[in-house]
């Protein structure tokens, strides 16, 4: 698996930590089980879009398949997101979606860092170099690079991500121990005028 694709086992790890976290202080899986959240199906679908391979044609729109199916990855997971975005850590996740299209769509795919590859131990030869694919080696044109995948994260997992994900990851990991505490909405807040004529 490619160090950007074991970003996979990072968020499988935090999520866990939510659970325990969660546990710890008392929630119960249950309460996770029954949260009601809208189009949830979308979001199993988005990760799998993200890891699965694309074909790439030589020409013709076919040549950005793999960018195209990475962009409607995170646009599919900010779409439930918005729709559910009274959900604890939900905003979060909203947040760092936001922060991973901005890289994907300027540059066409998310740039990957050569020398943060190499610090956990990658090749920088299974990094495509090509535009269109949905990653491929940062290049000294891409734009907005402090939010590509730049950040190293080494062993166990030998990961390269980006400030999108982390934020992304956080957001889960609260939503999980929140909904087990069985606190996962916020409330919406009350105007003064309608406190004061609920007295």
């Amino acid at each position: 698996m490619h160090p950007y694709h074991c970003g996979v086992l990072l968020l499988a790890s935090i999520v866990v930590i939510g659970l325990l976290l969660g546990w710890g202080l008392g929630g119960r899986i249950r309460n996770l089980a029954e949260l009601d959240v809208r189009l949830w199906w979308l979001i199993p679908i988005a990760l799998l879009l993200q890891v699965v391979p694309i074909p790439r044609a030589d020409q013709g729109p076919g040549r950005f398949g793999p960018f195209a199916v990475l962009l409607l990855s995170f646009v599919l997971i900010g779409l439930v997101m918005g729709l559910n975005w009274r959900i604890r850590g939900f905003p979060t996740i909203l947040l760092g979606v936001i922060l991973n299209l901005i890289p994907i769509a300027i540059n066409q795919g998310m740039p990957v860092s050569g020398p943060a590859i190499l610090r956990v131990g990658g090749s920088l030869s299974d990094i495509p170099h090509d535009l269109g694919e949905k990653h491929h080696l940062l290049r000294p044109e891409d734009q907005l690079t402090a939010l590509a995948d730049v950040i190293a994260v080494r062993d166990p997992f030998r990961a390269v991500v980006s400030a999108g994900d982390l934020v992304m990851w956080v957001g889960a990991g609260w939503f999980v121990t929140a909904a087990m505490l069985g606190s996962p909405r916020r409330e919406p807040r009350r105007s003064p005028s309608r406190r004061q004529g609920s007295r």
